[in-house]
């Protein structure tokens, strides 16, 4: 038996949470392969995997990790340009689906692949916590260009919007990979039509490795050589390359200045990085980390700082800690999640533009008084009474068997 996986390559969130189903597919004897691009790839190759490299597209972002949308339109892709790539897209992975000749194909939030397995009556699941695709416009300095540039890019994704979720639709099953409602984190994203009921289920975060896997918190710090005697802050930064580097130079700029009594760790979240521990200053400096050591630094950390990706947000909670996020201007999704934790009273949102070494050591100050709420230990509860690995593992396994 044969599953194709075709996993979302911008950032590694989507990778980081599908590699783990691939890995037990394999354990029990199923022949993977991934589909992916960008950072996605590098990660994949660093863990030992072959992969098929896609031609996924992206958007323009300005330096500071802003969506410039006058680039994205004109550009970078540009219009035009974006639907030709789109094209080649679905002729590549039309080609690599029909040599691979799958039983399967399971796809995180790509279109094409979904699109190919329906027209080649190929069975396929699709994951994703993004069913309504939206735009913002972060920015309050924008010229008219701008302003036009933004409107206009509002039509057109408008009109495509009802496309992308047209081509959902078509999938068999659709898993979300979070937790049901009330306690949804991307309930702004789904706006699920009724339609399509039918198809989803929730099947909570995957976290690989839970909780009452790891030791306790003192056996962890004595083993990563964190100072028990101080307040941990480990910053997670992670997402696209350029959207990484301005949160990276920000975050070291203000982590250095900040009270003794914290112990500051930063993940620069670099597949191709050095795995060695360094010391800049204050600050404790992974450029990479594994998976298991990742989870040791969640577990044994205070306060979680990093983007509002789903991912660090979920393992945030997995792992009953309060979350620091600073979504990506521009980016819907992220500012939809970071809205949500703040709301639940999981966590505190700090916009880009006003993050400072002020506005970052209070929201620390303030989210230790969370450490051991309510409202934390009751997702921590409802989160770990789900176990998402293995029910897709098992959905995926059921349906090849009724091959």
């Amino acid at each position: 038996m044969k599953v194709y996986m075709a996993v979302c390559g911008i950032g590694l969130g989507h990778v980081t949470r599908c590699e783990p189903i691939g890995r037990l597919l394999k354990n029990k004897g199923v022949n993977v392969v991934f589909s992916t691009c960008f950072e996605a790839a590098n990660y994949l190759r660093r863990i030992g995997y072959n992969i098929f490299e896609t031609l996924q597209m992206s958007y323009a972002v300005n330096e500071d990790g802003t969506v410039d949308y006058k680039a994205s339109l004109a550009y970078n892709p540009g219009f035009f340009h974006a639907i030709k790539l789109s094209l080649k897209e679905l002729a590549y992975e039309l080609k690599r689906i029909e040599e691979y000749n799958p039983n399967l194909v399971f796809s995180d939030s790509r279109m094409a692949p979904i699109l190919i397995a329906k027209m080649l009556g190929i069975p396929n699941v699709l994951m994703l916590n993004q069913f309504k695709v939206n735009i913002i416009n972060s920015s309050f300095n924008n010229s008219l260009i701008e302003e036009a540039s933004f409107k206009l890019m509002k039509v057109l994704w408008g009109a495509s919007s009802s496309v992308i979720e047209g081509i959902w639709s078509l999938s068999d099953q659709i898993l979300i990979p979070d937790l049901p409602y009330p306690y949804t984190v991307s309930s702004r994203n789904l706006a699920i039509p009724k339609a399509f009921e039918k198809k989803i289920k929730f099947v909570g975060p995957i976290i690989p490795i839970k909780y009452s896997d790891l030791p306790n918190e003192e056996t962890i710090k004595k083993e990563l050589n964190i100072d028990e005697s101080k307040i941990t802050v480990y910053a997670v930064v992670s997402g696209p390359k350029k959207e990484k580097a301005w949160l990276l130079n920000k975050l070291m700029k203000i982590l250095q200045v900040f009270p003794e009594k914290y112990e500051v760790i930063l993940s620069k979240g670099d597949p191709k990085g050095d795995v060695t521990l360094k010391k800049i200053g204050k600050i404790k400096v992974y450029d990479w980390v594994d998976e298991e050591t990742q989870f040791k630094l969640f577990k044994a950390s205070d306060i979680i700082v990093g983007r509002a990706g789903h991912g660090v947000i979920m393992k945030a909670l997995a792992y009953k800690k309060p979350i620091i996020t600073i979504p990506i201007p521009g980016q819907a999704e992220q500012y939809g999640n970071a809205e949500r934790i703040e709301q639940l009273k999981l966590g505190k949102m700090i916009k880009q533009e006003k993050l400072n070494e002020e506005a970052l050591l209070n929201a620390v100050e303030n989210l230790l008084k969370l450490k051991d709420s309510k409202e934390l230990n009751n997702v921590f509860k409802v989160l770990n009474s789900f176990d998402a690995v293995k029910t897709i593992l098992n959905l995926i396994l059921e349906m090849l068997n009724q091959q």
